[in-house]
C-alpha cells in the first residue's frame, strides 16, 4: 500500500468512498476544458467505444466538473455512465467498480448518503460477481463496505474489520491486511476502547520485515496520536524524533492535527458566514460550498503558508479550516518543493455540505440543517482517497 494513502488513513481511517480511475488511465484535467472533456464523452458514445474507455472519459469529465465545483452536473455525468456500463461487469469489473466509487465519492460531497451506500455497495456487488476471491480490488470494496457498516452499527463493523484482515492474510495481501487492521484500530479509539486499540497497535509495530516498515511506522504515530488525544502532549514529539533518525518514509505522514472546527458550533459559524437557521425552513440552509486549500509541508513537518486557492463564492467560512491545517505535524521528509525548497505542497477540497433526509412530520426529502465538511486530497500525482472530516 503506498505511503500517500497510508497517509490519508492516518488523517480519517473511517473514510469514504475513492473515485480511483481504471488501471493504467490516469485522470489529468490540467489545460483541458470542460467542453473538450464533454465532447470526449459524446463522441464515445457515438462511436459506441468500448465500456473501459466510456468508463475513462466519463470519470476524467465528472472530476473535472467536481473540481471546478459542479457537483450536479458531475453526479449527472456519472449516473448517465453507470447506466449505459452497468451490465458491463462481466468484461471490465474493475473499472465499473471504479465507475460507483467515483459516484459514492462525488455523492458524499454533495450530501446524497443513500447514493452513498448505494454506489458502494454495487462496487462491492461487481467485484464479488466478477472477480475471484482474495483479488485485491475486492478485498478493497469490502474494507470500504466495513467502513460504511461501522457507520450503522459499532460491533457489526468491527467484524467486518477482522474478516477483510484474515481474508486478506490468506490471500497473501499483507498490505490491505495491515490497512483493515489500521482502520480496526482507529475505530476502537474513536470509540473510547483504546486499551483494544493500543494492543492491535502493538502487534502492526512489531511487525518484522523490511517491507513491513511502512505499516510499522504508521501503527507508532497513531499511538503517538492516541496518547496525545488521552493527554500526552508529549507523545507527538517523541515519536518525531525516532522516526527523524530513519530512512525517509518519501512522502509525509501526518502525526497531529488540531481539533476539527464544527461549522454547527456558533464559535465558528457565526463570525464566518455559516448561516445556519434552526428554527428557519430547511429552504433557508445554506447552498453547497467549497475551498481548495493548498499549503507546504517543511522538511521538519510543519505546515508551511495555508491558503485557499480557489472557492465557491466567499471562502470565509472556511478560516478555521486554513488554521486547522496551520496547526498540523507531519512526519519529517527530505523532499524538496523545487528551487531546492525543502518539503511538499498538498491541495484539499474541503465541501460545506448537509446530508439530505425526511424531516418528521414531513414528505418532502431535503437538506438537513446540521452542516458537516467532506475532505478530499486533490494533490496531483496521489490516490485521491476522500475522507470524512473527523469529529
Amino acid at each position: 500500500m503506498p505511503i500517500a494513502l497510508l497517509a490519508l488513513i492516518l488523517a480519517a481511517p473511517i473514510a469514504a468512498a475513492s473515485p480511483l480511475s481504471p488501471p493504467e488511465q490516469a485522470i489529468t484535467i490540467t489545460g483541458t476544458r470542460l467542453k473538450d472533456y464533454a465532447a470526449a464523452v459524446d463522441a464515445c458514445i457515438a462511436a459506441s467505444c468500448s465500456p473501459k474507455r466510456d468508463i475513462v472519459v466519463s470519470i476524467r469529465y465528472a472530476e473535472a466538473q467536481f473540481r471546478s465545483g459542479d457537483y450536479v452536473g458531475a453526479r449527472a455525468v456519472l449516473a448517465k455512465a453507470v447506466r449505459r456500463q452497468a451490465g458491463a461487469g462481466n468484461v471490465e469489473p474493475v473499472a465499473l467498480s471504479q465507475l460507483y466509487l467515483a459516484q459514492a465519492n462525488v455523492a458524499a460531497h454533495y450530501g446524497e448518503q443513500r447514493d452513498v451506500r448505494a454506489a458502494t455497495y454495487a462496487s462491492a456487488r461487481v467485484t464479488h460477481e466478477f472477480l475471484p476471491a482474495g483479488s485485491p480490488d475486492r478485498l478493497w470494496a469490502d474494507l470500504r463496505v466495513a467502513d460504511l457498516r461501522l457507520a450503522n452499527d459499532r460491533r457489526d463493523g468491527f467484524s467486518a474489520y477482522r474478516k477483510v484482515a484474515a481474508e486478506a492474510r490468506a490471500a497473501g495481501q499483507p498490505s490491505i491486511a495491515v490497512s483493515a487492521d489500521l482502520h480496526w484500530a482507529w475505530a476502537l479509539h474513536k470509540t473510547k476502547l483504546d486499551s483494544e486499540a493500543l494492543r492491535l497497535l502493538a502487534e502492526l509495530a512489531a511487525t518484522p520485515g523490511d517491507d513491513a516498515r511502512p505499516y510499522r511506522l504508521v501503527a507508532r504515530v497513531l499511538t503517538a496520536r492516541i496518547a496525545r488525544d488521552r493527554g500526552d502532549k508529549a507523545a507527538i514529539d517523541a515519536v518525531l524524533r525516532d522516526i527523524a533518525a530513519e530512512p525517509d518514509p518519501g512522502q509525509p505522514l501526518l502525526v497531529y492535527s488540531p481539533p476539527f472546527p464544527q461549522p454547527t458550533d456558533p464559535f465558528y459559524r457565526d463570525p464566518f458566514e455559516i448561516p445556519v437557521d434552526r428554527v428557519g425552513k430547511s429552504s433557508d440552509f445554506i447552498g453547497l460550498q467549497w475551498v481548495d486549500i493548498g499549503f507546504g509541508i517543511a522538511a521538519d513537518g510543519s505546515v508551511d503558508k495555508p491558503e485557499v486557492l480557489r472557492s465557491s463564492r466567499s471562502s470565509t467560512w472556511a478560516a478555521p479550516l486554513v488554521k486547522m491545517i496551520g496547526g498540523r505535524r507531519y512526519t519529517p521528509s527530505a523532499a524538496t518543493l523545487g528551487d531546492d525548497a525543502p518539503g511538499h505542497y498538498r491541495i484539499e477540497r474541503y465541501t460545506l455540505t448537509a446530508d439530505f433526509s425526511v424531516p418528521v412530520g414531513s414528505l418532502v426529502r431535503r437538506r438537513s440543517r446540521e452542516p458537516h465538511y467532506e475532505q478530499l486530497d486533490l494533490t496531483d500525482g496521489n490516490v485521491a482517497a476522500p475522507e470524512h472530516a473527523p469529529s
